[in-house]
């Protein structure tokens, strides 16, 4: 548990410095190097890396699959052609299932890093607080998830830059790895087209009485949205939104929990409070979309409180916008600001923290262990006998 805050606190200092002392450059490296080290070096710990490993033994090499068989292994497996061409091709290479975690979380560093060396100077400060808020639920959980992310971030990049044909084949790629890329862009032409401030918060009021109105009546709004989806002729994407309409029964106990919903009524309204304030004339086409994308997710969070699934894939791209667009909107408020930031960003994640890795289901996180340890040093892994203890637990 030691290492999760002494990363935690490497990441808070890079953002102290360059934040409130206004270093560049150094502390941004540093903290860009151990989170490149920390997410890509993990072995056998978090939640996704047992299943993608049955996935992986699963598959041929190369050599042996053809177009009609990629097409079968992903309607069998459920899982999108892209990431599945990826294990074959990396089984091929390497026959060690750590390549496959170990380049998709390189790509998804190396992603963030493009994107936030266009859009922000805070870069060290915004690295910190999103990837601090996401280690857990997304680099450590949903690699597959994180590379479509990855792949979306720069398709905003090539869109906004006018690089149209660019962007499209970065939003097909995307979409190879995990289909709900399909509504990040829909949230983002959204996003682009509605300016009024007015129309927002009337759609927010709205949202937020929804979900009021679905945690004291325990009703839903995906099914009555997607139901029609379930028949689509693509079987994929088909079977994925019957998953999520039935994520509710099938969650087990990571079903949508009484601190995760206070936290989004209570969040929520603050963090549109904040982006409501800013002065979308005065900001770049990428400010403007991450604005609206950001305003969409909030209403998206609300309206799908009860279902944590379905709402968290949308969240994991929107706290990086936020993160972002807040950081950029404190840091014109003063050094004083400033310094309440990160100590306020510090004390909210050592709590976080400290009550995840606390928790029951956190064994599949501690202890926290390294391809350098494992290939290296040669110590022994533990993770597939605590991951399966996880799992009989929440599945029991």
């Amino acid at each position: 548990m030691t290492i999760y805050f002494a990363f935690l606190a490497v990441l808070l200092l890079a953002a102290a410095a360059e934040f409130t002392a206004g270093q560049r450059g150094l502390p941004y490296q540093l903290s860009l190097g151990v989170t490149t080290i920390f997410v890509a070096g993990r072995f056998e710990t978090g939640n996704d890396w047992l299943s993608y490993r049955e996935i992986y033994t699963s598959l041929p090499g190369l050599a042996d699959l053809s177009f009609s068989d990629l097409v079968a292994y992903s309607a069998v497996l459920g899982k999108e052609p892209g990431y599945l061409l990826l294990n074959v091709v990396l089984k091929t290479l390497t026959s060690d299932f750590y390549a496959v975690t170990c380049t998709c979380a390189c790509f998804q560093i190396w992603s963030l890093n493009r994107f936030l060396k266009t859009v922000t100077h805070y870069r060290a400060t915004v690295l910190a607080i999103s990837v601090g808020w996401l280690l857990f639920s997304v680099y450590f959980s949903v690699i597959r998830q994180g590379v479509a992310i990855a792949f979306f971030l720069l398709f905003i990049l090539a869109w906004c830059d006018g690089r149209r044909w660019t962007g499209l084949l970065l939003a097909l790629l995307g979409t190879a790895f995990h289909v709900t890329v399909i509504i990040y862009l829909a949230i983002f032409f959204l996003a682009r087209t509605v300016q009024l401030k007015s129309a927002w918060s009337i759609s927010f009021c709205a949202a937020y009485g929804w979900a009021l109105a679905s945690i004291v009546f325990d009703v839903t709004l995906s099914g009555l949205l997607l139901q029609p989806l379930t028949n689509l002729p693509i079987e994929l994407i088909a079977s994925k939104i019957t998953y999520y309409i039935g994520e509710r029964s099938s969650a087990g106990n990571f079903s949508t929990s009484s601190i995760d919903v206070a936290y989004v009524l209570i969040a929520s309204p603050t963090i549109f409070s904040i982006l409501n304030r800013m002065r979308p004339g005065s900001m770049s086409p990428i400010e403007k979309a991450m604005l609206g994308f950001s305003v969409i997710a909030i209403l998206w969070q609300l309206l799908f409180i009860n279902e944590t699934v379905l709402r968290n894939r949308v969240m994991y791209v929107a706290y990086t916008f936020q993160f972002i667009l807040i950081t950029h909107w404190i840091a014109s408020k003063g050094l004083q600001a400033k310094v309440i930031y990160i100590a306020a960003v510090a004390s909210v994640y050592a709590l976080f923290y400290g009550m995840f890795l606390g928790a029951p289901y956190s064994k599949t996180f501690v202890p926290y262990q390294s391809a350098f340890g494992h290939y290296v040093l040669g110590e022994q892994s533990t993770g597939e006998t605590r991951t399966r203890e996880v799992l009989r637990d929440v599945y029991k």
